[in-house]
């Protein structure tokens, strides 16, 4: 507690207690010291109900000791009821100010539970808030991975499905090389076979040519030697002399033979 309030309530306190047994003067009141209206803090408001709470002790002890000073007087029961009712004006007064900082605290409780109610109910709103964030985001996240895992199961389902279509056209190109293999293989083999024939035909045809040309060449030869015995003859005739002996022409060069291949 502030040491000016402790301060304070001390000299309040002091000040109420008064001259013990002053009849007839003004009775002190705790007002004197807070006045109303000046309660404005939880520690004025302690200290006060501390004034009032020792103020109140003081006065029993004060309504007693002028109540005991009255019987010593001529009017005792005037002295007391003069006593009585200081003693309530004392108390009137200490309750005014008890009540005032027991509602200021209450207030002040009030608007202190209202801000921690408000604080909390904002902690939670922002809580609530980022919850629903986390469960918007996590069921964006499950719904995404069950689209991803329904993908896979579905590409899975179609490599299944085309799984045979794939097999039958792997095969179908493995069966195409394998018969393209044994055709070239079948082809060589063909050529390999055919070829001591081919070239054979090749020689016969070449030899054919050959004798063709050499035909030829001897037909031509005879018609050369047969013209020109012919004109020699004739020649002779003309002159009366013998025939010359025939020209022996020039056979034609033989036909080049390609060599086999």
């Amino acid at each position: 507690m502030n040491s000016r309030l402790v301060l304070w309530a001390v000299v309040t306190c002091v000040v109420m207690a008064g001259p013990v047994g002053a009849q007839g003067a003004e009775p002190v009141l705790l007002r004197s010291t807070i006045p109303e209206g000046s309660i404005d803090s939880a520690e004025k408001a302690d200290a006060a109900l501390a004034a009032s709470e020792q103020a109140r002790t003081e006065n029993d002890q004060t309504y007693a000791a002028e109540r005991r000073a009255c019987f010593k007087k001529f009017l005792v029961n005037a002295c007391i009821d003069q006593a009585k009712a200081a003693s309530r004006l004392r108390m009137a007064d200490i309750d005014a100010v008890e009540r005032e900082a027991k509602r200021y605290k209450r207030v002040a409780q009030g608007d202190k539970s209202a801000n921690e109610r408000k604080e909390k109910a904002d902690k939670n709103a922002a809580n609530a808030e980022q919850d629903a964030a986390q469960r918007a985001q996590s069921k964006l996240d499950y719904e995404s991975h069950q689209e991803d895992a329904k993908r896979k199961v579905q590409q899975r389902a179609d490599q299944a499905a085309q799984a045979p279509a794939h097999a039958a056209t792997q095969a179908a190109h493995l069966k195409n090389a394998t018969q393209k293999e044994a055709n070239e293989a079948k082809d060589t083999a063909t050529r390999a076979a055919e070829a001591p024939k081919a070239q054979s035909d090749r020689k016969e045809k070449e030899d054919e040519a050959k004798d063709r040309h050499d035909r030829l060449a001897k037909k031509h030869i005879e018609k050369e030697n047969e013209r020109a015995t012919k004109a020699a003859e004739q020649a002779a005739k003309n002159a009366n002399l013998p025939p010359p002996p025939p020209p022996q022409a020039d056979l034609p060069a033989p036909v080049p033979v390609a060599p086999p291949r």
